[in-house]
């Protein structure tokens, strides 16, 4: 939670748009995906209280709380029972979607269908598509902290290609590995007074 609260409110932007209280005139109580302005007031208190310069330290009790309160079932299990470590990726997965669906300026959603490309250009079908999703989703999460990306599928028995552009917050960016494994064995030498000798060869 520590990690998840820390990087998120380092983002200027985002932090100001809470700071300076414009987020409550775009609260939407209405909407069935929210939480009724819950997760957005929780993270601004927060926020508010993380930038007064009273506090030399701070336990987000009542962050957690409040999400804990909204939190489906199994967000909850995972990242907020309990105090040992837990999953902070789902954590701030959890906690930009409600910011999002709590600050959604779209009050009435329409049914959209997915863009496909049908040999047109990358640009017309990406502005197009973000078009689409635009009519349904609309907040300072999508403003700031959402994008899209290129996916190309080619049928290897007709040869048909699918382009298509889709939204994102999330880019999965694997850790470097080590590049060499250490293999241990025993020796046991000739000598039956000798104890073994665990060795590691890199």
């Amino acid at each position: 939670m520590n990690s998840t609260i820390q990087c998120l409110a380092q983002s200027p932007y985002l932090t100001h748009y809470f700071l300076n209280g414009d987020f409550v005139h775009h609260i939407n109580k209405n909407n069935p995906l929210g939480w009724k302005g819950k997760v957005a007031q929780a993270w601004a208190q927060l926020l508010k209280d993380m930038f007064s310069n009273e506090y030399k330290v701070l336990a987000p009790r009542d962050f957690k709380a409040a999400i804990g309160e909204v939190a489906p079932r199994c967000v909850y299990v995972c990242v907020f029972l309990g105090y040992s470590q837990q999953d902070s990726q789902e954590l701030l997965s959890f906690l930009l979607d409600g910011l999002h669906e709590d600050l959604n300026q779209i009050q009435q959603k329409p049914g959209t269908e997915s863009v496909e490309s049908n040999g047109r250009p990358d640009e017309v079908v990406a502005a197009e598509a973000w078009r689409t999703y635009l009519k349904r989703n609309v907040s300072i999460i999508v403003d700031l902290l959402q994008g899209q990306y290129k996916s190309r599928v080619e049928c290897p028995d007709c040869g048909r290609v699918s382009i298509t552009f889709d939204p994102y917050m999330f880019l999965s960016a694997p850790l470097p590995t080590e590049r060499y494994k250490v293999f241990e064995f025993t020796w046991i030498g000739n000598d039956p007074n000798a104890l073994p000798t665990v060795y590691g060869v890199k």
